[in-house]
């Protein structure tokens, strides 16, 4: 970035301002080009599509929530079977990844990962005089890499 400086600062003082925009421009997208999925490890985009996975569950949104299944798994299961795979999802008051660990491919790269992740859900009781029960049930699913993104392996 010193560089945009000293070659913006030598355009301004040679009467060369018409060309201190374009070389902005130009070096803003050549430092943007050194950010991108690279930056974020395997284990911080499982959990990220873990958590969006299970929020599409909790909201009954099911056709969505499959997008995040392997294309093999997706190919054979049709929308309501999925739905009723996880028709309890409606009463998760809450989720939490709690860890993910990933392991490594022979080129360095991870491409299975396994994740525990807790649901919170009321357990309601028969009598109106017993107040509900809050309970929590812990997973472990595992995801794996295809085409450069993170799908649920469902078994």
């Amino acid at each position: 970035m010193g560089l945009f400086y000293l070659a913006h600062f030598v355009m301004l003082n040679k009467g060369l301002r018409g060309l201190s925009v374009p070389l902005c421009l130009a070096s803003l997208v050549g430092c943007a080009g050194n950010v991108g999925f690279d930056a974020v490890s395997a284990e911080q985009r499982v959990a990220e599509r873990t958590q969006e996975h299970l929020a599409l569950l909790m909201g009954g949104r099911w056709e969505q929530a499959l997008e995040y299944a392997a294309p093999g798994y997706r190919q054979k299961t049709e929308v309501q079977q999925y739905a009723m795979r996880y028709r309890g999802a409606g009463s998760w008051t809450g989720t939490t990844v709690d860890q993910v660990t990933c392991n490594s491919d022979d080129a360095g790269g991870a491409d299975r990962c396994e994740v525990l992740y807790q649901i919170s859900y009321k357990w309601a009781q028969p009598l109106a005089s017993i107040p509900d029960v809050v309970a929590r049930r812990q997973f472990q699913r595992v995801w794996i890499l295809v085409d450069g993104d993170w799908f649920l392996a469902q078994g």
